[in-house]
C-alpha cells in the first residue's frame, strides 16, 4: 500500500514538472504559443494551485498519521507554508480572488527556499554540521519515487507549481499590471 501511495505522489510530481516545464519552454518563445498557454492555463490557475495544496496537505498527513513518518524539523517549515494554502486558494478559487497571489507568493518562495535547503541536507549531510534532531534527522529519507523523489522535492515541486500558477493567474482586477506575464512582444 505504501508504495502505491510513494508512486502515485511521485507520478504527481512528475505531472507538476511537466507542466513546469511546459510553461517555462512557451514563455522562452513567447508570442502566440505564449498567449496560448496563458489562454489555457489562467482561467482554471486558481482552482488548479488550491487543488494542488489540498492534494499535498492530504500526501503529508498520510505519511505522518497513516504511514507513520514522522517529520523532522523542516519538513514541519514545509508544512507550516502549504497547510495554510489549502485553505487560502480554495477560498480564493471560490471567490475567484486572483489578487490573493500577493500573499501566496511571498509563502510560496520562503517555502520552495527551505526545501531546497532540506533536499541539500538529505543529499550532502556531511557538509551540514548540525543535524535538526537525533531521533528523526532531517538528512533521513523516507523513501524515494523514480530514484530521486523523496519528500522534501515534493514539497519544492508544490511551492513552485502553486508560485507558477500564480503568476500565470493574473489579476482580478480590471487594469491591473499582471506581473508582466502579458507582456509578450
Amino acid at each position: 500500500m505504501l508504495g502505491a501511495f510513494n508512486t502515485f505522489f511521485g507520478l504527481l510530481t512528475l505531472v507538476c514538472w511537466a507542466f513546469l516545464a511546459i510553461t517555462a519552454v512557451c514563455a522562452i518563445v513567447r508570442g502566440d504559443l505564449w498567449r496560448s498557454w496563458l489562454d489555457l492555463v489562467r482561467p482554471n490557475s486558481l482552482k488548479v494551485a488550491a487543488l494542488v495544496a489540498v492534494v499535498a496537505t492530504l500526501g503529508s498527513l498520510y505519511y505522518s498519521e497513516i504511514a507513520h513518518f514522522v517529520p523532522c524539523e523542516y519538513c514541519w517549515y514545509q508544512r507550516i507554508g502549504i497547510y495554510p494554502l489549502a485553505l487560502i486558494l480554495t477560498i480564493a478559487a471560490f471567490r475567484d480572488d486572483r489578487d490573493i497571489r500577493v500573499y501566496v507568493l511571498p509563502i510560496t518562495a520562503i517555502t520552495a527556499l527551505v526545501s531546497v535547503y532540506h533536499i541539500l541536507m538529505e543529499r550532502w549531510p556531511s557538509v551540514f554540521e548540525t543535524e535538526c534532531s537525533t531521533t528523526v534527522p532531517c538528512s533521513l529519507i523516507w523513501f524515494e519515487s523514480f530514484g530521486f523523489i523523496t519528500l522534501p522535492m515534493m514539497a519544492l515541486t508544490t511551492s513552485v507549481t502553486i508560485g507558477v500558477l500564480m503568476i500565470l493567474s493574473g489579476s482580478s482586477r480590471a487594469g491591473d499590471a499582471d506581473l508582466a506575464v502579458d507582456d509578450v512582444d
